[in-house]
């Protein structure tokens, strides 16, 4: 009758692989907090940067009662390009372009 055992020095070299690819994965993986909070920071401040520009030119065309480019009877005012203001808010300093308008004073509800 034969006999099956286990393989005790296979058993040990899979062991030390094991091992092995563990102690690289945690030497692989590495997080850097800051820069991580840095880069996180930037994207928050761009995003909400691009939002406030765009409800301001939004809020321009609503007072103009027209869109920019747009051809319309009832219009009130007129682009007239745009001026850059900083704003600071918590996720950083905010480059905002402000429309300015003629025939008709921008007065936001925003800034």
């Amino acid at each position: 009758m034969a006999r099956t055992g286990y393989d005790f020095q296979s058993l040990t070299q899979e062991n030390r692989d094991w091992k092995e690819a563990r102690a690289m994965s945690k030497e692989i993986i590495q997080f850097d907090q800051a820069m991580f909070e840095t880069k996180l920071d930037a994207m928050v401040r761009d995003k909400v940067e691009q939002i406030v520009n765009a409800m301001l030119d939004e809020e321009a065309d609503l007072i103009a009662n027209a869109a920019r480019y747009e051809r319309s009877d009832g219009r009130k005012a007129y682009r007239a390009g745009h001026y850059a203001r900083r704003f600071t808010v918590k996720a950083g300093r905010l480059g905002l372009k402000v429309p300015k308008l003629k025939g008709a004073l921008f007065e936001s509800a925003l800034i």
